[in-house]
């Protein structure tokens, strides 16, 4: 959404943080009070499997850039994006997409998984739309797509390994062409690793993947 629209719907509809829902000035994102607590960019998360809990043993991908831990305020805010605010979902991918400037990867696109058709949008998107525009990076899409099948977040760490087998690629050629993938939460991994696991059998070099959010896994 351009400036002038933002500008035009706070007079109707004000702005207000996606974390606290206080109002905030029509062309912000996110309030300061909210934005100084969320810790980004936590220093015990593996820079290559994108956990506290580390597995890069078991990852098809080859790096990893995740924002914060999906508890207190980060969880509010990732909340607030699949209920259909976008601006949380923005925040994450300007600092995602900053990170990923820094890093001096060079990637050469970014793609977010279709699986969200019965959404109201898919906020991987929402995500991949800020870290293209900053990195100046294509989005690819139609290239991997997730069948019906039950939603990765209402099943067992067992249930969504298994559940991967729903996921499907397009037959497009990214040959040695290094993804930026995007989500908005890391469980267990195993979707994104999947997701690696697709694009590199249709030739992409190398994977890393850009998340809002990580969970802290818990004992089944």
């Amino acid at each position: 959404m351009n400036r002038l629209c933002k500008f035009l719907l706070d007079l109707f509809f004000p702005n207000r943080c996606p974390v606290c829902r206080e109002f905030i000035k029509w062309n912000e994102l996110i309030c300061d009070e909210c934005n100084a607590q969320l810790d980004a960019f936590p220093e015990n998360i593996c820079k290559k499997c994108g956990k506290a809990e580390c597995f890069c043993d078991t990852v098809s991908y080859d790096g990893a850039f995740v924002c914060y831990f999906y508890d207190g305020k980060a969880k509010d805010g990732i909340l607030s994006l699949k209920d259909g605010c976008k601006q949380f979902g923005e925040h994450l991918g300007i600092l995602l997409g900053r990170r990923i400037s820094e890093s001096k990867i060079s990637a050469d696109a970014v793609v977010a998984d279709e699986s969200y058709k019965k959404r109201i949008y898919n906020q991987a998107m929402v995500i991949a739309k800020e870290i293209a525009e900053i990195n100046h990076m294509p989005i690819l899409k139609d290239v991997i797509y997730k069948r019906r099948s039950a939603v990765q977040h209402t099943l067992s760490k067992s249930e969504r390994l298994k559940n991967t087998d729903a996921f499907s690629k397009s037959m497009k050629k990214l040959e040695n062409m290094k993804i930026i993938l995007c989500d908005d939460v890391i469980t267990t991994g195993s979707t994104l690793n999947r997701c690696a696991e697709l694009l590199k059998e249709m030739g992409a070099a190398e994977i890393y993947v850009a998340v809002g959010t990580t969970t802290k896994l818990k004992k089944e």
